[in-house]
């Protein structure tokens, strides 16, 4: 949020007694009560969940700005329907129910594409969302799409809908659970069992390498024991480039607004701001940032902030020395021709410490859950330098997938 106080109002006098006559309550100025969407329409959405052979349930952010994620987890439970969130919105429900497909896996994309009914609520099928279009998901001219949304210029916005809903997520979904709920419970479907098995064969190889004990250190193994060292209800924040992309895999999400990540047009170096606003929000919770060093170093300077402000959080930084999704796409499109992508060794844990926080340089992987609890011992903002495999961490699997949407429409090196 940026709020802009005009000059004449930051040097003007008043007397304070005056100011709470100045305060109008909320319903003078705003709606204060959640828009619920057409009864008629909740109704007809609800007979075409029901009645469909495999429905799927797409959770965008505005299920967690509406804490609506209880109401749409209901619903899916009902219907027996799989749900996939967008990266945003991941811990709208946790990562290990068994319902849960994870954002991007091939057991997502196998339901999205499967799926003949999508229920998408308070989202607009972004870039990591594939626009809602195959291949990351069936044919718009087969596949049917109800959307419900708080926003009228959203719909519609990447995908034709079959039926448009214009209300608050939370209001509209409770009325849409009463519905669903006075029908008979769905039994569980084949299809949900061969998507959750398609996931689960797909991670099997990166929890194995997420054990690797190789040097320097597998970025999966860096991301496993974090998020083995730190609570269910703790705060993960990613911020980097191909370390988000290895972090899909492992960094698990169970709790709504547990979860931060600046998806939209890649931003960087957001973690450690996203940390600072979180630990002021939540103290009580764990807060960590696993980050790239290209992102860390955008705003680095933060940490003092954070040393200033008193918010202990601790960043882990995959140390490879480069921008490196821009050098692997260097590496692909372009024969290796380098430019601009590497750097000279740099102390993230020195720079910590400069600044009052606590660092530490890890190099092997028995040395970082230790290097974890001498860092949330300290009581300190914090920076774990892990030094990881600089040619691993150059090529997250399946990301070529991903990518493709951004590259959709280019003539690509070697094509004709």
């Amino acid at each position: 949020m940026f709020l802009d106080v005009p000059s004449d109002v930051l040097y003007m006098k008043c007397d304070e007694s005056t100011l709470e006559d100045g305060i109008l309550p909320a319903e003078k100025y705003r709606m204060t009560r959640p828009p619920v969407g057409d009864p008629e329409l909740i109704s007809k959405a609800a007979d075409m969940l029901v009645s469909a052979a495999f429905p799927l349930v797409h959770a965008g952010g505005g299920v967690l700005a509406s804490d609506s994620a209880k109401e749409l987890i209901e619903i899916a439970e009902h219907l027996q329907a799989p749900v996939t969130t967008s990266v945003g919105a991941r811990g709208a429900i946790p990562e290990d129910h068994p319902l849960s497909l994870v954002p991007a896996s091939f057991g997502a994309i196998g339901a999205q594409c499967q799926s003949d009914l999508v229920l998408l609520v308070g989202g607009r099928f972004g870039d990591l969302d594939f626009w809602g279009r195959a291949p990351g998901w069936g044919d718009c001219a087969e596949q049917r799409l109800i959307q419900i949304d708080i926003a009228p210029e959203m719909i519609a916005h990447n995908r034709v809908v079959d039926l448009a809903i214009v209300g608050d997520a939370k209001s509209t979904l409770t009325e849409l659970l009463k519905i669903v709920k006075s029908k008979p419970k769905a039994k569980p479907r084949p299809e949900m069992a061969d998507c959750r098995e398609a996931q689960d064969s797909w991670l099997t190889d990166f929890v194995s390498q997420g054990k690797s004990d190789q040097v320097p250190i597998h970025p999966l193994r860096m991301v496993q024991e974090v998020r083995d060292f730190f609570p269910r209800d703790a705060i993960s924040i990613v911020d980097g480039g191909n370390i988000a992309v290895w972090s899909i895999y492992l960094n698990r999400v169970y709790e709504p607004r547990r979860y931060l990540q600046a998806t939209d047009s890649g931003h960087l170096g957001v973690g450690t701001g996203y940390a600072i606003g979180s630990k002021l929000a939540y103290p009580e919770k764990d807060v960590y940032v696993i980050s790239g060093d290209g992102a860390f170093m955008f705003n680095i300077q933060e940490l003092e902030t954070a040393r200033r402000l008193r918010t202990p959080f601790i960043v882990i930084v995959a140390n490879d020395r480069a921008y490196g999704m821009i050098k692997a796409g260097q590496k692909g499109l372009y024969e290796e021709r380098y430019v601009g992508v590497d750097f000279v060794d740099v102390r993230y844990d020195k720079l910590a410490e400069a600044m009052g926080c606590f660092g530490a340089r890890v190099e092997r992987p028995d040395e970082i859950r230790p290097a974890l609890e001498k860092a949330k011992d300290s009581g300190l903002p914090a920076v774990l330098d892990v030094v990881v495999d600089p040619e691993v961490n150059l090529d997250p699997p399946d990301f070529a997938s991903v990518a493709s949407v951004w590259l959709e429409g280019c003539q690509l090196p070697g094509e004709d």
